[in-house]
């Protein structure tokens, strides 16, 4: 579905190194690979991802506390 390590390695690129904003950054992603009408104005990082049809990612992403 995702090119090789595309998740990873964005994921990696797009948060803080002590990983304050991963939770954010994942909402974010989730939400765009909901989206099928995508802005003109999404950032660079999210436009190489797909819209993921079958309602998988419909379901709010809910904060993760290690």
């Amino acid at each position: 579905m995702f090119e090789k390590d595309i998740f990873t390695n964005t994921i990696k690129s797009m948060t803080k190194e002590d990983g304050s904003d991963l939770n954010c950054r994942i909402q974010e992603l989730f939400e765009f690979l909901d989206t099928k009408i995508r802005p003109k104005d999404t950032p660079s990082w999210l436009r190489k991802f797909p819209y993921v049809n079958g309602q998988l990612f419909t379901e709010q992403h809910t904060n993760v506390v290690f």
